[in-house]
């Protein structure tokens, strides 16, 4: 080796330090980098589970059957005529995969799972709309006033904040809270009262019930026994202090409570306080026109004021504008051939998040899903 290749060796040597050097310095500045980086994903992380935190404590705050405040639908929202079987394709019976003249239902967008009261089998089931699969949740024990067993259950919602089902327990003549998942029996919380449906919870954890016989609606502190009539109580009769067999009711984000007044053919909105309430719905006798009702059963209120009722008698759900003095079908058993599932005595309904409304049409032991009609509507 001559002198001219020593020399470019000792050049070649400075180069290669200067070159790991740089790549130390890139390497440091990449370790800082990715330490910095780590650092924004833990507070990220940190972030995104105070985010979920508040959610969960908001969420437990929203009674679920006034999930649909959540939701614009359009006051001139249309819906397809044809609604799907999401629950009881296979007629009735007492099979997991079959119902019997069930009464109502209540969803649960977060894992696409309705649950229902199959009254006349006695229990209450989640029906997961993904799977098509459903199993027993409260009930399915036989006919019973065991805290395993239910009788002829008229409503079930699922209270988030406790995990559990609560249930009106009718032919029981109480209402039971059940776990969600794995519950083996129920508690009872409120005794001595023939709840034909009407049961909710508000924002501050006050519960309310409509009672079918002593025709009011009751509202107490959750954990707390002491009761107040918020809706009624001076005996049947038709007048703006009574009511006549109330069934389901509503609760809007202003503690008014809605009462499907069935046997006045009327929806009754009663203000918190108030002596009387104010006729929304019906009001004029029993009949199939626009400015009437027939027996109606479950009703649902969005935050624009605009009232659902399921029309039972006239097999049709109809919609209420607020301060409307008539109201318009919203999906009907029109009598067409090529009608798929028509309506045979709704009871009850229910809306997602996407706005689609589901059907509790009794004596078909279905669930009906009908989805609102993008060539018509706007939501």
């Amino acid at each position: 080796m001559d002198e001219n290749d020593i020399r470019a060796l000792s050049e070649s040597q400075v180069t290669l330090r200067k070159e790991v050097d740089e790549l130390k310095v890139l390497c440091k500045v990449l370790q800082s980098e990715i330490h910095s980086l780590k650092d924004q994903c833990a507070a990220l992380r940190s972030e995104n589970q105070q985010f979920r935190e508040n959610f969960q404590q908001i969420e437990s705050r929203v009674p679920l059957q006034s999930m649909l405040r959540i939701s614009d639908i359009n006051v001139d929202t249309e819906w397809v005529a044809n609604g799907i079987v999401v629950a009881g394709a296979s007629g009735p019976g007492s099979a997991i995969n079959q119902l019997w003249e069930p009464y109502s239902v209540c969803i649960d967008d977060d894992d696409q799972t309705i649950y229902i009261s199959d009254c006349n089998n006695h229990r209450v089931i989640a029906w997961n709309l993904d799977t098509q699969i459903g199993h027993v949740v409260a009930g399915g024990n036989g006919k019973g006033i065991g805290a395993n067993q239910l009788n002829s259950p008229r409503n079930a919602i699922l209270d988030k904040k406790t995990d559990s089902i609560i249930i009106c327990d009718y032919g029981n003549r109480r209402i039971v809270q059940w776990p969600r998942q794995n519950g083996k029996c129920g508690q009872t919380i409120k005794s001595n009262i023939e709840c034909y449906g009407g049961f909710a919870i508000d924002d501050d954890r006050y519960l309310y019930a409509s009672d079918f016989l002593k025709n009011n609606v009751i509202r107490w502190k959750e954990g707390e026994s002491e009761e107040t009539i918020v809706a009624g109580g001076n005996g049947d009769g038709n007048a703006l202090n009574q009511l006549h067999s109330p069934t389901f009711i509503f609760v809007d984000q202003n503690r008014s409570i809605y009462v499907s007044d069935k046997d006045n053919d009327r929806i009754v909105m009663w203000p918190e306080g108030a002596k009387e309430g104010i006729i929304v719905a019906g009001s004029h006798g029993k009949g199939n026109d626009a400015t009437h009702l027939k027996y109606p059963y479950g009703i649902v209120v969005d935050r624009l004021g605009t009232v659902y009722v399921a029309d039972s008698w006239n097999n049709r759900i109809m919609r209420w504008k607020k301060g409307a003095q008539e109201g318009s079908v919203m999906i009907s058993a029109n009598g067409r051939e090529d009608q798929l599932n028509p309506l045979d005595y709704p009871m009850h309904l229910a809306f997602d998040r996407d706005g689609s409304v589901y059907v509790v049409n009794q004596k078909n032991h279905q669930i009906l899903k009908f989805l609102i009609d993008s060539s018509h509507s706007s939501s």
